[in-house]
Parts: structure tokens; sequence; C-alpha cells
């Protein structure tokens, strides 16, 4: 029974273990010049075929580098090599490295405001549903379980109580559109962030006290922790 429980993570981790070693030889490929910007890449059939993988190995992979902004989806054309990485990133791990900088680098200008915001406007059912999605992580980090859905819940919930429908959807448009590198860069990290808990209770304390700037303060030092800690941890991997 045990293995038959295990079978399914086994086989999850043996295709991410595809996808990146598909997304490593794009990368590799952008990285050679064999594909400049303003190139197509080659179609999923000529992908296959080169690397020797599935389909959806292919798309997951081609994905991830559309959400880091390199690719780009052309109607009749396929997919467009529309930006190159800096010369820093030499790798997919560099690569992941500065996909998370520079989604945090824009979190840290959003999300803080909308905590402020949350604490001026959040209703009672708000607040209510904000600490329902602080605690369900707190339980899965004591009993050291996966949180993403419930952190993204946690994040948004705070959007959405700011009074900024604006804000809000362009939270939304953020997390939702980098979903899966943020995903993958998880999954790398050498520990699950135990800080977490503590520091979204600073978060939810603050909005419940009504204060402003203390929940402002309090979500930008939360975001800048969990960006340090990820890119130490990506880069001495």
């Amino acid at each position: 029974m045990s293995a038959d429980r295990d079978r399914p993570k086994a086989q999850a981790k043996k295709k991410r273990s595809v996808v990146e070693a598909v997304s490593e030889r794009l990368f590799a490929m952008i990285r050679s010049g064999k594909i400049s910007v303003g190139d197509r890449l080659p179609s999923e059939h000529q992908l296959m075929a080169m690397l020797g993988v599935g389909r959806s190995s292919v798309r997951e992979a081609v994905r991830g580098l559309v959400l880091m902004g390199l690719l780009e989806r052309r109607t009749g054309r396929g997919s467009i090599l529309v930006s190159a990485p800096p010369p820093t990133v030499n790798g997919e791990r560099s690569l992941a490295q500065w996909a998370l900088e520079d989604l945090y680098a824009v979190r840290v200008l959003l999300e803080p405001a909308a905590a402020a915001g949350a604490a001026r406007h959040a209703t009672a059912t708000q607040l209510q549903r904000i600490a329902g999605f602080a605690a369900a992580i707190e339980a899965h980090v004591a009993a050291g379980t996966p949180y993403f859905a419930e952190n993204i819940g946690f994040h948004l919930s705070i959007a959405a109580a700011s009074g900024n429908q604006l804000l809000y959807h362009s939270i939304e448009s953020l997390i939702g559109r980098f979903r899966d590198v943020r995903e993958r860069i998880n999954r790398s990290l050498k520990s699950r962030p135990t800080r977490d808990p503590a520091e979204h209770r600073l978060i939810l304390d603050a909005i419940r006290r009504r204060d402003p700037d203390a929940a402002q303060a309090a979500m930008a030092n939360h975001l800048r922790s969990f960006r340090q800690k990820a890119a130490a941890d990506t880069r001495s991997r």
C-alpha cells in the first residue's frame, strides 16, 4: 500500500526532472547564440525529436520560459525569443534566481500597499478569511506539508481587503502568472521557510489593530525575508 501511495510522488518528481532538463537544454541553446532575440524556437515536434522527450515536457518547459519573459507565443509563428537573459545568468538554477529577483522586486512594491489598505478597510468577514489562511499555513508547517495554495490565499485575501480593485487584480495577475516559476523555486529550497507563520501573524495582527504603517512594514519585511532566503538557497545549490 505504501508503494502505491508513493508512486504518484515518484512519477511527479521524475516529470519535474525531465522538464528541468528540457529547460536547461533550451536555455543552453539561447545562451550559445543558436537562438537569437527575434528568432522562433523549433516547433514542438522538432524539440521532441531533438531532446527525446514527450510533448507535455516540452510544453511545460516552454511555458516556464514564457512566464520568465524570455519567450512569447505569437499566433501563426510559435514561440519567439523576445528577451535574452543577463550575462550573469549561466544556467537553469541561475535563471530561477533571476526570475525570483524580478518577481519579488515587483511584489515588494505592491503588497505592502495592499496590507496597509487592508488595515484601513478590511471587514470582519475579510479579517476572518485572512486569519483562516494564516492558521491553515501554520498547520501545514507543523505537519511538514506543502502550503502553496494556502499561501496564495493569504496574500490574495489581504489584497482583496485593501479596498483597491486595481491593486488586487495586479497582485492576482502577478502571482498567477508566475505560479509555475514560484512552485519550482519553492521546491528547490533546502528547507521550508519556517518563519512564515510568525511573519504572517505580525501582518495579521497589524491589520487587526488597524495600523496601516505596521501592516505595510510587516508585509515588506516578510517578502524581503523570503526573497533573501530563497536567493541564498538557490545560489548555494
